[in-house]
């Protein structure tokens, strides 16, 4: 019994990956409204590597090996969402480019 609480914690690999995916997937979709998004994202998950790697090397143990399948099709759609994000941006907030349109707010 003694020996399963001083075992250290198990390191999750694929809720780390899911996490970052996360976070790179909400930085491209508010990129365009927030481009401070970008930088927000980098910094978090450059704090998440270093914190994520002192964990893995000292305090937990060694993770499980994932499939790369997974790992592929993600990169792909990362790479894809990437891609259509600025053609998306653009056509979102510059469609009207040419058009006179009305204002949000109004004063009588």
């Amino acid at each position: 019994m003694l020996d399963a609480l001083m075992k250290p914690p198990e390191f999750i690999l694929a809720e780390k990956y899911a996490a970052i995916c996360k976070t790179v997937a909400l930085a491209i979709l508010y990129g365009p409204v927030l481009p401070v998004s970008y930088l927000i994202a980098l910094v978090g998950m450059t704090s998440t590597y270093w914190i994520d790697k002192w964990i893995a090397l000292r305090r937990s143990q060694k993770p499980a090996r994932l499939k790369n399948e997974s790992t592929v099709a993600v990169v792909y759609t990362m790479k894809a969402l990437s891609a259509t994000q600025p053609i998306i941006a653009i056509s979102a907030f510059y469609a009207t480019a040419g058009r006179h349109t009305p204002p949000l707010f109004t004063s009588t």
